[in-house]
């Protein structure tokens, strides 16, 4: 029987998985830590997507894609992989000062769920194979750029490097 490879539709729904488990806990801590009223709330199991969709309907959402991979191999006939993902963070506030720090709060919570949560830096894998995790960069939206038109949504991306452990 061929093997089965934990390629982008597993990785991307362990990261859903991950984030699921642990963004409620990370979310309430940072809620609880705030000294203003700005109150995030938990994307609800219905709102985490894992290929893009043009109307999210509701705030907040998650959506997670895969990147590029890079493949190399060790050993006798193992594969090892390098993805990139974005995990998207949509939000909504009328007010822009606020809704950015709504982006950037739950791009914290994001980072924290994935990177900081137990398996530290790891995700596990549907197929039985492990990877890690880590964060390597973010993409704020159009929120943030002065210039660009006020509107009551918008966006944060979380770069995510998901390297195969070594078996």
């Amino acid at each position: 029987m061929p093997q089965v490879l934990g390629l982008a539709e597993d990785l991307t729904g362990a990261v859903v998985a991950k984030l699921k488990a642990n963004l409620p806990t990370r979310i309430a801590a940072i809620n609880a830590a705030a000294t203003d009223d700005i109150v995030l709330s938990i994307p609800r199991d219905q709102d985490y997507y894992e290929v893009g969709i043009e109307a999210l309907p509701q705030t907040p959402a998650i959506v997670v894609r895969e990147m590029r991979s890079s493949f190399s191999l060790e050993g006798s006939h193992s594969l090892l992989s390098d993805t990139e993902v974005l995990v998207y963070v949509l939000e909504a506030d009328p007010h822009r000062v606020i809704l950015g720090k709504r982006l950037q709060r739950q791009a914290q919570a994001i980072i924290g769920a994935l990177w900081d949560s137990d398996p530290y830096e790891k995700l596990t894998m549907s197929v039985g194979q492990n990877y890690s995790i880590e964060p390597i960069a973010t993409e704020p939206g159009r929120v943030f750029e002065p210039a660009a038109p006020d509107d009551w949504r918008g966006f944060y991306v979380v770069v995510f490097r998901a390297k195969t452990l070594e078996q």
